[in-house]
């Protein structure tokens, strides 16, 4: 295939009559060149992978790699801890975990009464419809 020859349009670029030194220009064979098995990238002598244009929006997007932030020791069982705490995990072992879930259960009926009595007490200010 043919392509359009953009040099002229480069600011540095110098004809050929003008350059006055004769550079050689760069070609690259056909046999140099690999098409992946898929066909989607063009592998060229060395080593640089140029993609097709259908995937343009994958190749544009800048990710940030996973395993980068990689972090070792007491930084990360410090984050680990963390997470445990946001999930409501304390910590505690056998009689002590019993006497917490024993606690919440207790705070949990206190507050259903409180919030029963009160439901009753705001009832009886109601006003009642009567039909005559």
């Amino acid at each position: 295939a043919d392509f359009f020859d953009f040099r002229e349009s480069y600011p540095d670029y110098q004809s050929e009559g003008a350059a006055g030194g004769e550079e050689e220009e760069e070609t690259v064979e056909k046999e140099d060149l690999r098409v992946t098995d898929d066909e989607t990238q063009l592998v060229l002598p060395s080593g640089s992978r140029v993609g097709h244009r259908a995937l343009q929006r994958y190749w544009r997007q800048n990710l940030v790699p996973s395993m980068s932030h990689r972090t070792t020791g007491r930084e990360a069982v410090g984050r680990l801890m963390a997470q445990y705490k946001a999930l409501g995990w304390t910590g505690n072992y056998g009689e002590a975990a019993q006497r917490k879930v024993r606690d919440m259960q207790f705070v949990q009926k206190l507050k259903t009464k409180q919030r029963m009595q009160m439901g009753v007490r705001a009832n009886k200010l109601q006003a009642h419809f009567r039909s005559d």
